[in-house]
Order: C-alpha cells, then sequence, then structure tokens
C-alpha cells in the first residue's frame, strides 16, 4: 500500500504505522535502510501524505536534518497540517540551534503552525537567543510588546542574558 499510485492507500498503510510507537519504529525500519528517514514520502505529492509521514517519523523519533533542503521545503508547504506536523517533529526530534531557523521560518506566518512555531521558539531556551530576538524584532508592535507578549513561553525555558541584552 505504501508505494501505490493512490494516495489514499498511502496514507491508511502510514496511519496504521502510526498507531504506536512500536509499530512506526517496525514501519520506519521496512521503508529505509539504517536510521534515514522516507524522503521519497516526505517529498510526495499530496500533502496529507507528506504530513502523515512526518507523524510517523516523530513517532518513531526518526528526526529529519533540520538543515537540509526537504526541511526547509516542508516548512514552507501550502497545507497548513504540513508545517505543523513539522513542527511537532523538530519539537521532538531536533536540538534547538538546529530547529530555530526552520521555526523562525514557520513563525513568520499565520495560523496555528506559526502559533506552534513560536511557542516551540520561545520556548527554546538559550541555545536559539539570536532566531529568538529576529522573531521579536521581526513583530510590528515594537520590541517590548512583543517581549510581553511571549513572556509566558520565554519563561518555559532558562531565560538567555544575550536574548535580554539584544
Amino acid at each position: 500500500a505504501l508505494s501505490s499510485k493512490d494516495w489514499s492507500a498511502v496514507y491508511g498503510a502510514l496511519d496504521a504505522l502510526a498507531r504506536d510507537e512500536q509499530s512506526a519504529r517496525w514501519g520506519l525500519s521496512q521503508l529505509v535502510d539504517g536510521e534515514g528517514v522516507p524522503t521519497d514520502l516526505l517529498s510526495h505529492p499530496h500533502p496529507n501524505v507528506r504530513a502523515r509521514t512526518l507523524d510517523l517519523c516523530t513517532l518513531a523519533q526518526r528526526g529529519l536534518d533540520p538543515g537540509g533542503p526537504l526541511a526547509s521545503a516542508l516548512a514552507g508547504d501550502t497545507l497548513e497540517r504540513v508545517r505543523h506536523a513539522l513542527v511537532r517533529h523538530l519539537a521532538w526530534t531536533a536540538e534547538p540551534e538546529g530547529r530555530s531557523n526552520l521555526l523562525l521560518l514557520v513563525a513568520q506566518g499565520n495560523g496555528a503552525a506559526a502559533q506552534a512555531a513560536r511557542r516551540v521558539l520561545y520556548s527554546s531556551g538559550p541555545r536559539a537567543w539570536s532566531q529568538q530576538l529576529k522573531g521579536l524584532a521581526s513583530q510590528g508592535d515594537g520590541l517590548e510588546s512583543a517581549l510581553l507578549e511571549h513572556l509566558e513561553d520565554l519563561q518555559r525555558a532558562p531565560i538567555s542574558v544575550r536574548l535580554i541584552a539584544g
């Protein structure tokens, strides 16, 4: 079913594999050798397949390279659900400094994915201070009101002295 030309069959197979962590890990081990991710499914023409593949990778704790072109393409995906799945994936599988550029890219949009990206970015702690500052500065109401707006998320991690100085 995963190699079907019918996107709904592929989606159904991914959905079945994503029911629990053990089946997700088994499914990914069948799709790729080693610790890789199924790039063909993450590049699938149907956005629901891309989103569900990200969910499967997240559940199996198989991280997508946040600095790679595939991750950048997913961050700019036209479907909100794909961008939201990417934010969840980065939150669970990538280190703050590696994921912060992608999170900033998604956070600059609108909708639920952008809100989730901002929450993850601002709660990433001192290792993401540069992108946090860029995100706060890009909000049109001024840095002080942006800081106050995201204070709750910033407090979820240790405070960055560099962010405060910036």
